[in-house]
């Protein structure tokens, strides 16, 4: 009987690690730029980041346009029905931008490559997605986005080198697949009161060093900040139902805060994977389903300690 109990768990442990090492095959390489391909992230496309950007389909859906012919101001090109299709040479040469009310949506890659540093918003109305609307805008520090925004569609600051803080809005429920990956200067993140999911390499190699997960949030995806060399602390809420693999994987974590109310449905057991495990304490409640539960999510875990 022990014999099949070690071989299960060294079986158990095996995948553990295979899962993890597999990563680079689940998603492009953060800060590799146009050439990596979306197909490798988003099954079943086949265009790649470089290729989607001259044409405006990047990784799914984008705002549908109206009939009628595109129109240019001064800093913008609109579509017919007002999607925001690009900047003008006069737009790509400003530090700042006003995106002005009239705005219903926002095309892929519209602010790539640009001088853009600052973006605000006319109008605190919801524009759609923003799947990868800001891709690739290498200069942008700051953004405000819309008060009504009720999502972050994938890949929608996805490489923006330069951003140091975002303040996700209070109305968004969801953060798309590989929003902000390649973020490297992202050290601060204000999450919205509203949000319940976290995708997929969301955060992938930004440069967080804590991070607080609001209540509300529900799921956390795999690989969602693979990466953050300097994140060494993190703090979970009671409403968390599920951590896929390697969601923390390659950060060198020193502790993990578990809210005592917490009753998860599924923590992958290589949540932690790559995380530094020897040094790795994760805290919770005395006494708590966590506590009482310890097989159910503790995987490579070797430090558990009460709060």
């Amino acid at each position: 009987m022990k014999r099949k109990v070690v071989a299960a768990f060294i079986a158990a442990l095996a995948l553990t690690f295979s899962a993890c090492g597999g990563k680079t095959e689940a998603a492009p390489e953060a800060g590799a730029g146009t050439e990596e391909t979306v197909s490798e992230a988003v099954p079943g496309n086949e265009e790649t980041v470089g290729d989607a950007a001259e044409q405006t389909d990047i990784a799914g859906d984008v705002p549908e346009t109206g009939g009628g012919a595109p129109s240019e101001d001064r800093f913008f090109s609109w579509s017919a029905d007002n999607v925001l299709l690009s900047l003008s040479e006069s737009g790509r040469e400003q530090e700042e931008l006003v995106i002005p009310a009239k705005c219903t949506g926002i095309a892929v890659a519209a602010f790539q490559s640009s001088a853009v540093k600052v973006v605000t918003f006319e109008d605190d109305d919801d524009l759609g997605d923003l799947e990868s609307a800001f891709f690739g805008a290498s200069e942008l520090k700051e953004i405000r986005l819309p008060a009504g925004q009720k999502q972050i569609g994938d890949f929608a600051f996805s490489d923006c080198t330069a951003l140091e803080t975002i303040k996700i809005p209070f109305a968004a429920e969801s953060i798309g697949e590989y929003a902000f990956s390649g973020c490297s200067s992202l050290k601060e993140i204000a999450f919205g009161e509203s949000l319940k999911s976290i995708g997929e390499n969301a955060f992938e190699n930004c440069a967080l060093n804590t991070l607080s997960v609001p209540e509300g949030v529900e799921s956390i995806g795999m690989y969602s900040f693979y990466g953050n060399k300097e994140l060494t602390s993190v703090t979970l809420p009671s409403t968390i139902k599920t951590i896929d693999d390697c969601a923390f994987d390659e950060c060198p974590l020193a502790e993990v805060h578990m809210h005592p109310d917490m009753q998860p449905e599924d923590i992958s057991l290589n949540a932690f994977g790559g995380a530094a495990i020897d040094d790795l304490v994760v805290y919770i409640g005395e006494g708590s389903w966590l506590d009482l539960n310890r097989n159910a999510w503790m995987g490579l875990v070797q430090h558990v300690s009460y709060e």
